[in-house]
């Protein structure tokens, strides 16, 4: 499993710098969508729906989702940061 190491902010307080959650945020934040098998493949978990939910309702974190069909005709919640509160992140 690899987790992404970045400089440690203030964004997620308490949150530990290699922790997924805060690898998670990083991914939304840089313009990424991720859903569940996303996840699963670059960070090792499959609590997306979760890590998610602790960033809007504990962080207060801008993530809107939406679902989206896959070519096997499955649907799968996606998550991402939209580009203007990316741009408000940022400033």
């Amino acid at each position: 499993m690899e987790v992404e190491v970045t400089t440690p902010t203030n964004d997620l307080p308490g949150v530990k710098p290699r922790s997924i959650i805060r690898a998670i945020w990083n991914a939304l934040k840089s313009g990424r969508a991720l859903t569940s098998l996303a996840t699963l493949q670059d960070f090792g978990t499959l609590c997306l729906a979760q890590r998610v939910s602790d960033l809007r309702n504990d962080y207060h974190k801008p993530i809107s989702d939406r679902w989206v069909e896959l070519s096997n005709g499955k649907r799968v919640k996606e998550y991402y940061v939209t580009a203007a509160d990316r741009a408000a992140l940022n400033s």
